[in-house]
């Protein structure tokens, strides 16, 4: 990987009652992929 990439791994509700309520997932990079420089991977 390169300089300054974010692995985003959470999300939350649309909804905004529900929006404190966040869904942790985790993020798969496969091979053979590239990831730049100043990249967020959500």
């Amino acid at each position: 990987m390169e300089i300054n990439v974010v692995l985003a791994t959470l999300n939350h509700e649309l909804d905004p009652d529900k929006r404190s309520t966040i869904h942790p997932a985790p993020i798969v990079i496969g091979k053979n992929v590239w990831i730049g420089a100043n990249v967020t991977v959500v």
